[in-house]
């Protein structure tokens, strides 16, 4: 059996942790078989749904907005010891949504349920050609133009790429009328891999051979 800190962290513990910790364990032996696929991508498609079978895109997207610290810790327990990939696809979804939970328009928030069912996977673009842990380095822009953002920059290491169709990009807000970064927002866009935002809109996206993306008068509501 997969040891837990359910099982000698009790103290720690409430009524639903030990019930969890069990929907844990039995949702293991799926985990581990997603490595079995034949290869990179397939291993990550098949890493996705078993998370979604077993329903642990909800613990990091929950209907009530409230998330269980507990609950990451015991998942996340659970994946390192089974799939590492896994834990890291789990984790990123939780980076990726947070931002919803926390401040998300209203349209924003009614796509939560299809992350919490990993019907929706969060890819989270953050770190740059000079840029990363300093997040007060990055050099992206979002500049207001009309009801829409425009974004301009280069994303590389986009965490849950392969598997996302949406991404929560981090970018300095340029203020409108003196054309210079004052703070640093995070905004949620459908995207389709990174490579066509809606038809609609003005976009132009380059792929780097380092596995950039340059985001050019990308327009996001």
């Amino acid at each position: 059996m997969i040891p837990l800190s359910t099982d000698d962290l009790p103290w720690f513990c409430d009524d639903g942790d030990p019930a969890l910790a069990e929907r844990l364990r039995a949702a293991a032996p799926a985990l581990a078989a997603a490595e079995d696929a034949v290869d990179e991508p397939a291993r990550d498609r098949a890493a996705v749904a078993a998370l979604a079978e077993a329903g642990l895109f909800g613990l990091v997207a929950p209907a009530d907005g409230q998330v269980r610290a507990r609950s990451l810790c015991l998942a996340r327990e659970l994946l390192g010891w089974t799939n590492a990939r896994a834990d890291s696809i789990f984790a990123v979804q939780g980076l990726g949504v947070h931002p919803l939970l926390l401040a998300g328009s209203a349209e924003q928030r009614a796509a939560i349920p299809a992350f919490a069912q990993g019907r929706e996977v969060a890819a989270f673009a953050l770190t740059e050609p000079e840029a990363g842990s300093d997040v007060a380095a990055i050099a992206a822009s979002a500049r207001r133009d009309g009801e829409h953002y425009v974004l301009e920059g280069d994303k590389l290491f986009i965490s849950n790429l392969g598997v996302a169709r949406h991404a929560t990009v981090f970018a300095q807000l340029v203020h409108e009328w003196l054309g210079v970064p004052f703070e640093t927002i995070s905004s949620m866009t459908g995207v389709e891999q990174l490579d066509l935002l809606d038809a609609d809109r003005s976009v132009v996206i380059a792929r780097g051979q380092d596995g950039s993306r340059s985001l050019s008068a990308v327009a996001l509501p």
